[in-house]
């Protein structure tokens, strides 16, 4: 099945893997091999390595890198815009022989 995100979708993906809870995460580090993981919000856990001696790492997934994606991706609206801004203005002043934007 194939699932289409829209921009919002994925914004709202992104933020909740920025934000959400790492408690579970961090009780899966301490459950015993083996154990059932039902009901465990393990979605910002990328990896899991189990040591010769048994202790767990969990890796999570980079909240900073997320955040900087998020502002990246909210920020995009408004820098295109300023840009198509800056395109008329210069497409105005071309017609202008001043070449200032201004029309007489």
């Amino acid at each position: 099945m194939e699932e289409r995100f829209d921009r919002e979708k994925l914004i709202q993906k992104i933020a909740a893997l920025a934000f959400a809870d790492p408690t579970d995460a961090v009780r899966l580090a301490f459950l015993p091999e083996g154990s059932d993981i039902a009901g465990l919000d393990v979605s910002m856990v990328t990896d899991v390595k189990v040591g010769d001696k048994g202790g767990t790492q969990v890796k999570l997934v980079d909240r900073l890198e997320l955040i900087r994606l998020l502002v990246e991706l909210v920020g995009t609206p408004d820098r295109e815009q300023e840009r198509a801004l800056e395109f008329f203005r210069a497409l105005n002043g071309a017609g202008n022989p001043t070449g200032d934007g201004d029309e007489a």
